[in-house]
């Protein structure tokens, strides 16, 4: 009731949006926000493979999580 006497309707309400930018616009940072987290726990075990590849004089493809986790996680989360 204070907010309609007072007015406040207009800068609570101050940007119309469609129900389908919002549900995608969440439905994405939902995606990027699992992905993030993903990201940062694949480096956790990419760090030590690196030093035992440089120790070893095995070749070590830095993007190989990138790569799994884009072509084989993506579309297993975005169905999820």
């Amino acid at each position: 009731m204070k907010d309609r006497v007072s007015n406040t309707a207009a800068l609570i309400y101050s940007r119309k949006i469609s129900s389908a930018k919002l549900v995608i616009s969440r439905y994405l940072a939902g995606i990027t926000m699992v992905f993030i987290l993903v990201f940062l726990l694949s480096f956790e075990s990419l760090v030590p493979l690196i030093a035992f590849g440089a120790e070893n004089g095995i070749f070590v493809d830095y993007f190989a999580y990138i790569k799994y986790i884009l072509w084989w996680l993506l579309p297993e989360v975005m169905a999820v």
